[in-house]
């Protein structure tokens, strides 16, 4: 087990003399503070802390000094960056970090300049790498993108859970597509999505289909065992055992 890091009453208080105000504290020794809590110590020590600090203009300036940016003053120091913010001198006070950085003008995307672009590519991922996600948005937005993606070469991951062989084996269990889709709806949209569906579905019809006892005998008739049926017919094979009537076929 991970030993528990102690301190002594000492120890803290050498830490707490590092430390403008309890906020500061609870930020950057925020272990030592759960400490503290847990043994009991935290109106003895925060005694020693100074109350909220009074910001000048003067102390202000030290402290964004200590700071490049403007976004690094405001994650280091909010407090003293909120009083910067309402002085009315917060230029002369954050002079020293230059002009603050413009945000780049949004891009107006035209339909002939992003078919030109998806035309470019040979797949969604190629167009995403190459020019980024916002075109794709801007293309959805102005209900571009079905058009312009039809040529499109659809690139399956290798990694993907759902083969051609899984899915393949999966769709097996089942007599009909919708069976398929209601009970395994992410091999069925992967089929569906590759284009596999007629490859793997041969041996469906078009909707459920319903087990009567004479339906059942005229395939089991002539197997031994479960293990034959499940050869025979693994939707059969799902069914008998999902409903536990294998007695009604064969001794235990």
């Amino acid at each position: 087990m991970r030993k528990v890091r102690t301190y002594s009453l000492d120890e803290v208080k050498v830490i707490i003399s590092k430390c403008n105000d309890k906020t500061e504290f609870h930020k950057k020794y925020y272990r030592v503070y759960l400490y503290c809590k847990n043994m009991g110590w935290l109106d003895e020590i925060t005694e020693l802390l100074p109350r909220k600090r009074k910001w000048t203009f003067e102390t202000l300036k030290i402290e964004a000094q200590k700071y490049k940016t403007r976004g690094e003053f405001m994650n280091s120091n909010i407090s003293a960056y909120n009083v910067a913010l309402k002085s009315g001198r917060y230029e002369e006070i954050v002079s020293h970090m230059g002009e603050p950085k413009k945000f780049s003008p949004e891009i107006k995307w035209d339909y002939d300049s992003v078919k030109k672009l998806y035309d470019e590519c040979k797949n969604l991922k190629e167009l995403r790498l190459k020019y980024g996600q916002k075109i794709i948005i801007a293309a959805k937005k102005n209900e571009w993108h079905k058009e312009f993606s039809k040529h499109f070469v659809k690139d399956p991951h290798p990694n993907l859970f759902w083969t051609f062989e899984r899915v393949k084996k999966e769709a097996k269990k089942y007599d009909s597509k919708k069976e398929f889709g209601v009970k395994c709806p992410s091999a069925y949209q992967r089929a569906i999505t590759m284009e596999w569906m007629d490859k793997i579905s041969s041996h469906m019809k078009n909707g459920y289909t319903k087990w009567t006892k004479e339906k059942m005998f005229e395939i089991i008739s002539d197997c031994k065992n479960m293990k034959d049926v499940k050869k025979k017919s693994s939707a059969l094979y799902v069914y008998i055992k999902r409903h536990k009537i294998q007695d009604q076929f064969f001794k235990l």
